[in-house]
C-alpha cells in the first residue's frame, strides 16, 4: 500500500468552501464564478476531484479508516 499526501490540500480547500457555505459566509455563486473564471487553484482541485474519484470507482485507490 503506498501512501500519498497527494490530494489532502484538495480535499481541504474543498471541505473549507463547502463549509463556509454551509455556515453562510459564502455563497455557491462565489464558487461559480472561480470555476467560470478558471481560477487556477479551483481548477487544480477539480482536477485532483476527478482523479480521485474515478481511482476510487475503478478499484486504483481505497480509503481506510484507521483506528
Amino acid at each position: 500500500m503506498k501512501r500519498t499526501n497527494k490530494f489532502n490540500d484538495m480535499i481541504s480547500s474543498i471541505q473549507c468552501d463547502f463549509s463556509l457555505t454551509k455556515d453562510g459566509t459564502r455563497k455557491l455563486a462565489e464558487l461559480d464564478t472561480k470555476i467560470e473564471n478558471k481560477e487556477p487553484r479551483i481548477m487544480k482541485d477539480i482536477e485532483l476531484l476527478e482523479e480521485l474519484e474515478w481511482m476510487l470507482r475503478n478499484g486504483k485507490a481505497a480509503i481506510y479508516i484507521i483506528e
